[in-house]
């Protein structure tokens, strides 16, 4: 199970890409996606994970290294791309 903090106001939710329970806001964007993803626990520690709640709880911005912003970007756009270009015939 992947707990996340939801990038728009820090609530605890079960997956990065899941609607947050408490604001409803999900990722809409591949932007968002990449975002998301770095604010679960395959990246932070629970504390991590705790400091960026409260700091999107009260509006702060939350920080992300540009440089592991940029891999998850790439690794979702490589993603898409595979899904993309699967033969129709692969997708079971």
């Amino acid at each position: 199970m992947t707990i996340a903090s939801c990038f728009a106001c820090g609530e605890f939710k079960v997956g990065a890409f899941t609607p947050c329970p408490a604001c409803g806001n999900a990722p809409a964007t591949l932007e968002q996606e990449a975002q998301s993803l770095a604010l679960t626990d395959h990246y932070l520690a629970p504390e991590e994970l705790e400091h960026v709640r409260q700091q999107a709880a009260v509006g702060q911005p939350i920080h992300i290294d540009p440089v592991f912003y940029e891999q998850l970007l790439q690794t979702l756009r490589d993603e898409r791309t595979a899904r993309a270009n699967r033969p129709w015939w692969k997708f079971w």
